[in-house]
Protein backbone atom coordinates (compact mmCIF):
# COMPACT_ATOMS: atom_id res chain seq x y z
CA UNK A 1 0.00 0.00 0.00
CA UNK A 2 1.17 3.41 -0.85
CA UNK A 3 1.13 6.40 1.24
CA UNK A 4 1.52 10.26 0.47
CA UNK A 5 1.68 13.39 2.76
CA UNK A 6 2.84 17.04 1.59
CA UNK A 7 4.57 17.23 5.18
CA UNK A 8 6.80 15.01 7.69
CA UNK A 9 4.64 16.07 10.42
CA UNK A 10 1.30 14.56 8.66
CA UNK A 11 3.12 11.33 7.93
CA UNK A 12 5.28 11.12 11.21
CA UNK A 13 2.29 9.42 12.60
CA UNK A 14 1.80 6.83 10.47
CA UNK A 15 5.60 5.72 10.20
CA UNK A 16 6.05 5.27 13.44
CA UNK A 17 2.76 2.94 14.03
CA UNK A 18 3.47 0.91 11.12
CA UNK A 19 7.10 0.96 11.67
CA UNK A 20 8.16 2.51 8.66
CA UNK A 21 12.08 3.12 7.88
CA UNK A 22 13.63 5.78 5.74
CA UNK A 23 14.98 4.41 2.69
CA UNK A 24 17.28 5.48 -0.05
CA UNK A 25 14.75 7.35 -2.30
CA UNK A 26 16.14 9.84 -4.43
CA UNK A 27 13.64 12.69 -5.43
CA UNK A 28 11.63 11.96 -2.19
CA UNK A 29 11.68 11.29 1.19
CA UNK A 30 11.04 7.46 0.72
CA UNK A 31 9.72 5.19 4.07
CA UNK A 32 8.68 1.51 4.03
CA UNK A 33 8.38 -1.91 5.28
CA UNK A 34 7.94 -4.94 3.24
CA UNK A 35 4.44 -3.63 1.33
CA UNK A 36 3.66 -0.16 3.13
CA UNK A 37 5.60 2.48 1.00
CA UNK A 38 5.24 6.65 2.21
CA UNK A 39 6.49 9.36 0.60
CA UNK A 40 6.55 13.13 1.58
CA UNK A 41 5.43 14.80 -1.68
CA UNK A 42 5.97 18.53 -0.63
CA UNK A 43 3.59 21.29 -1.28
CA UNK A 44 1.24 21.65 -4.18
CA UNK A 45 -0.85 19.63 -6.87
CA UNK A 46 2.47 19.67 -9.16
CA UNK A 47 4.98 17.81 -6.43
CA UNK A 48 2.20 15.30 -5.27
CA UNK A 49 1.68 14.26 -8.55
CA UNK A 50 5.40 13.51 -8.73
CA UNK A 51 5.56 11.61 -5.75
CA UNK A 52 2.41 9.55 -6.85
CA UNK A 53 4.19 8.76 -9.87
CA UNK A 54 7.32 7.95 -8.18
CA UNK A 55 5.58 5.70 -5.78
CA UNK A 56 3.83 3.95 -8.87
CA UNK A 57 7.63 3.18 -10.49
CA UNK A 58 8.30 1.19 -7.31
CA UNK A 59 5.10 -0.92 -7.65
CA UNK A 60 3.47 -1.10 -10.95
CA UNK A 61 0.58 -3.35 -9.80
CA UNK A 62 -2.65 -2.05 -10.51
CA UNK A 63 -4.03 -2.95 -7.21
CA UNK A 64 -1.96 -1.12 -5.22
CA UNK A 65 -4.23 0.89 -2.79
CA UNK A 66 -3.49 4.43 -1.86
CA UNK A 67 -4.26 6.56 0.49
CA UNK A 68 -3.40 10.29 1.05
CA UNK A 69 -3.47 11.83 5.08
CA UNK A 70 -3.17 15.47 6.08
CA UNK A 71 -4.99 18.53 6.99
CA UNK A 72 -6.78 20.96 5.71
CA UNK A 73 -8.96 23.87 6.28
CA UNK A 74 -13.13 23.29 6.64
CA UNK A 75 -15.90 25.37 6.37
CA UNK A 76 -17.86 24.19 9.08
CA UNK A 77 -16.21 20.93 10.63
CA UNK A 78 -14.38 21.13 14.16
CA UNK A 79 -10.69 21.57 14.30
CA UNK A 80 -9.38 18.56 14.87
CA UNK A 81 -11.80 16.09 13.47
CA UNK A 82 -11.29 13.76 10.82
CA UNK A 83 -13.01 13.56 7.32
CA UNK A 84 -13.13 10.64 4.44
CA UNK A 85 -13.58 12.57 1.06
CA UNK A 86 -15.89 11.75 -0.97
CA UNK A 87 -15.36 14.04 -4.11
CA UNK A 88 -12.82 16.34 -4.84
CA UNK A 89 -12.73 19.62 -6.91
CA UNK A 90 -9.75 21.68 -8.50
CA UNK A 91 -10.96 25.13 -7.64
CA UNK A 92 -9.21 26.47 -11.02
CA UNK A 93 -10.61 23.83 -13.71
CA UNK A 94 -14.13 23.07 -11.65
CA UNK A 95 -12.80 19.77 -12.90
CA UNK A 96 -14.26 17.09 -9.75
CA UNK A 97 -13.60 13.37 -9.02
CA UNK A 98 -15.46 10.81 -6.46
CA UNK A 99 -13.78 8.28 -5.21
CA UNK A 100 -16.07 5.91 -4.56
CA UNK A 101 -16.23 3.99 -1.33
CA UNK A 102 -16.77 0.00 -0.67
CA UNK A 103 -15.83 -0.14 2.46
CA UNK A 104 -17.27 0.89 6.25
CA UNK A 105 -15.29 3.93 7.40
CA UNK A 106 -15.53 5.58 10.95
CA UNK A 107 -14.62 8.66 10.15
CA UNK A 108 -17.93 11.19 8.31
CA UNK A 109 -17.07 12.36 4.52
CA UNK A 110 -16.20 15.53 3.25
CA UNK A 111 -15.87 17.39 -0.04
CA UNK A 112 -12.87 18.61 -0.55
CA UNK A 113 -11.62 21.52 -2.93
CA UNK A 114 -8.03 22.12 -4.00
CA UNK A 115 -6.86 25.61 -4.34
CA UNK A 116 -3.42 27.13 -5.19
CA UNK A 117 -3.04 29.54 -2.01
CA UNK A 118 -5.01 28.96 1.40
CA UNK A 119 -8.27 30.33 1.19
CA UNK A 120 -10.20 32.84 4.07
CA UNK A 121 -13.17 32.36 2.93
CA UNK A 122 -15.04 28.78 3.16
CA UNK A 123 -17.92 27.07 1.52
CA UNK A 124 -19.97 25.47 4.87
CA UNK A 125 -19.77 21.73 3.55
CA UNK A 126 -16.46 21.92 2.29
CA UNK A 127 -12.53 21.05 3.31
CA UNK A 128 -9.62 23.30 1.51
CA UNK A 129 -6.19 21.90 0.97
CA UNK A 130 -3.38 22.25 -1.75
CA UNK A 131 -2.94 18.86 -3.23
CA UNK A 132 -6.06 16.80 -2.99
CA UNK A 133 -6.81 16.87 -6.67
CA UNK A 134 -3.20 16.47 -8.12
CA UNK A 135 -3.52 13.32 -5.47
CA UNK A 136 -6.43 11.57 -7.05
CA UNK A 137 -5.94 12.24 -10.74
CA UNK A 138 -2.56 11.14 -10.86
CA UNK A 139 -3.07 7.72 -8.47
CA UNK A 140 -6.49 7.25 -10.25
CA UNK A 141 -4.19 6.73 -13.46
CA UNK A 142 -2.29 4.18 -11.91
CA UNK A 143 -4.96 1.83 -9.64
CA UNK A 144 -8.81 1.64 -9.74
CA UNK A 145 -10.85 4.05 -7.89
CA UNK A 146 -12.08 2.63 -5.18
CA UNK A 147 -8.68 2.30 -3.98
CA UNK A 148 -7.62 5.84 -3.86
CA UNK A 149 -8.56 7.37 -0.80
CA UNK A 150 -7.90 10.73 1.09
CA UNK A 151 -8.22 11.45 4.88
CA UNK A 152 -7.89 15.25 5.72
CA UNK A 153 -8.23 16.94 9.82
CA UNK A 154 -9.17 20.10 9.85
CA UNK A 155 -6.36 22.61 11.01
CA UNK A 156 -8.47 25.59 10.77
CA UNK A 157 -12.29 27.03 10.06
CA UNK A 158 -14.06 30.37 9.71
CA UNK A 159 -13.61 30.50 13.87
CA UNK A 160 -10.14 29.49 13.72
CA UNK A 161 -8.27 31.11 10.67
CA UNK A 162 -4.90 29.00 9.19
CA UNK A 163 -2.72 32.46 10.18
CA UNK A 164 -3.63 31.59 13.49
CA UNK A 165 -2.48 27.62 13.20
CA UNK A 166 -0.23 26.53 15.30
CA UNK A 167 2.08 23.83 12.74
CA UNK A 168 3.28 21.97 16.26
CA UNK A 169 0.14 20.46 16.83
CA UNK A 170 -0.14 18.26 13.39
CA UNK A 171 1.63 15.44 14.87
CA UNK A 172 -0.91 15.12 18.03
CA UNK A 173 -4.04 16.48 15.26
CA UNK A 174 -3.16 13.12 12.98
CA UNK A 175 -1.97 10.59 16.09
CA UNK A 176 -5.55 11.06 17.70
CA UNK A 177 -7.10 9.26 15.18
CA UNK A 178 -4.71 6.68 14.00
CA UNK A 179 -7.28 4.06 15.06
CA UNK A 180 -9.63 5.33 12.71
CA UNK A 181 -7.15 5.34 9.59
CA UNK A 182 -5.65 2.18 10.77
CA UNK A 183 -8.93 0.42 10.01
CA UNK A 184 -9.00 2.26 6.39
CA UNK A 185 -6.31 0.73 6.07
CA UNK A 186 -7.43 -2.34 6.81
CA UNK A 187 -10.39 -1.99 4.81
CA UNK A 188 -8.66 -1.11 1.86
CA UNK A 189 -5.98 -3.73 1.62
CA UNK A 190 -8.69 -7.00 2.37
CA UNK A 191 -10.94 -4.48 -1.20
CA UNK A 192 -7.32 -4.77 -3.11
CA UNK A 193 -7.16 -8.16 -2.97
CA UNK A 194 -10.55 -8.49 -3.52
CA UNK A 195 -10.48 -7.10 -7.05
CA UNK A 196 -9.88 -9.05 -9.66
CA UNK A 197 -10.71 -9.24 -13.30
CA UNK A 198 -14.07 -9.48 -13.81
CA UNK A 199 -15.22 -10.93 -17.64
CA UNK A 200 -17.95 -8.39 -16.86
CA UNK A 201 -15.23 -5.80 -17.59
CA UNK A 202 -14.23 -7.04 -20.89
CA UNK A 203 -17.33 -8.16 -22.36
CA UNK A 204 -18.94 -4.72 -21.72
CA UNK A 205 -15.65 -2.99 -22.98
CA UNK A 206 -15.71 -5.12 -26.44
CA UNK A 207 -19.01 -4.31 -27.02
CA UNK A 208 -18.25 -0.39 -26.85
CA UNK A 209 -15.08 -0.58 -27.94
CA UNK A 210 -16.09 -0.95 -31.91
CA UNK A 211 -19.15 2.01 -31.32
CA UNK A 212 -15.68 4.75 -32.30
CA UNK A 213 -12.23 5.12 -32.24
CA UNK A 214 -10.66 4.91 -29.31
CA UNK A 215 -7.26 6.50 -28.43
CA UNK A 216 -5.38 4.38 -26.18
CA UNK A 217 -5.53 7.02 -23.02
CA UNK A 218 -9.74 7.25 -24.04
CA UNK A 219 -9.58 2.89 -23.92
CA UNK A 220 -7.80 3.07 -20.56
CA UNK A 221 -10.61 5.66 -19.38
CA UNK A 222 -13.45 3.43 -20.40
CA UNK A 223 -12.39 -0.07 -19.23
CA UNK A 224 -12.25 2.19 -15.68
CA UNK A 225 -15.41 3.66 -16.36
CA UNK A 226 -17.13 -0.01 -16.81
CA UNK A 227 -15.56 -1.11 -13.52
CA UNK A 228 -16.66 1.58 -12.05
CA UNK A 229 -20.19 1.04 -13.06
CA UNK A 230 -19.93 -2.69 -11.96
CA UNK A 231 -19.32 -1.46 -8.29
CA UNK A 232 -21.84 1.45 -8.18
CA UNK A 233 -24.39 -1.45 -9.53
CA UNK A 234 -25.17 1.00 -12.40
CA UNK A 235 -26.38 -1.21 -15.54
CA UNK A 236 -23.83 -1.81 -18.16
CA UNK A 237 -26.43 -1.79 -20.76
CA UNK A 238 -27.03 2.03 -20.22
CA UNK A 239 -23.06 2.88 -20.71
CA UNK A 240 -23.57 0.80 -23.72
CA UNK A 241 -26.43 2.69 -25.20
CA UNK A 242 -24.81 5.89 -24.09
CA UNK A 243 -21.99 4.87 -26.37
CA UNK A 244 -24.39 3.81 -29.16
CA UNK A 245 -26.08 7.31 -29.07
CA UNK A 246 -23.11 9.68 -29.10
CA UNK A 247 -21.36 10.81 -32.26
CA UNK A 248 -17.99 9.68 -30.93
CA UNK A 249 -15.22 8.55 -28.67
CA UNK A 250 -15.47 11.81 -26.85
CA UNK A 251 -19.00 12.30 -26.42
CA UNK A 252 -19.05 8.53 -25.38
CA UNK A 253 -16.50 9.05 -22.20
CA UNK A 254 -18.52 12.49 -21.64
CA UNK A 255 -21.80 10.26 -21.41
CA UNK A 256 -20.56 7.53 -19.93
CA UNK A 257 -19.18 9.66 -17.08
CA UNK A 258 -22.24 11.85 -16.83
CA UNK A 259 -24.21 8.04 -15.91
CA UNK A 260 -21.31 7.85 -13.28
CA UNK A 261 -22.19 10.68 -11.34
CA UNK A 262 -25.99 10.87 -11.28
CA UNK A 263 -25.24 7.14 -9.95
CA UNK A 264 -22.94 8.47 -7.23
CA UNK A 265 -25.36 11.44 -6.03
CA UNK A 266 -28.25 9.67 -5.89
CA UNK A 267 -27.35 5.94 -4.85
Amino acid sequence: MNFVCAFLPEATPLIDELGLKKAHSGSFTLYQKREHRLVVSGMGTEKIAQAVSFLHQLDPRPSVPWLNIGIAGHGSAAIGSAHLVVKCTDAKTQKSIYPPQLFSSPLPKTMLETVEQPVSEYKSEYAYDMEGFGFFKTASHHSSAELVQSVKVVSDNPDNPVSQFDKSTVHEMISSHLPSIIHIINEMETLSHQILPDPKIELCFNKIIPCHPFTETQSHQLRKAVRQAIALGLPLSELEDASQDSTDSRSALREINQLLDRKRLYS
